[in-house]
């Protein structure tokens, strides 16, 4: 598994000010632009869920007899 920057950034000390100034950005906007990648990784494991239930949910439904 690899690193988010968000990660990288605490573990090198960088801070979201550090940022901010060096891409003359507010920390606002840093922080909106660094939360895209938690945006990614929260979608993606959505979707895993909904597959997972998809097939829990088809498997029940074979299960059922009407």
């Amino acid at each position: 598994m690899s690193l988010t920057v968000r990660e990288l950034m605490k573990k090198s000390g960088v801070t979201l000010k550090d940022v901010a100034i060096e891409s003359s950005l507010s920390i606002p906007i840093v922080c909106n632009i660094l939360n895209d990648e938690l945006v990614d990784r929260v979608k993606k494991n959505a979707m895993d869920i909904i597959v997972a239930r998809g097939k829990e949910n088809a498997d029940l439904a074979e299960s059922i007899t009407v």
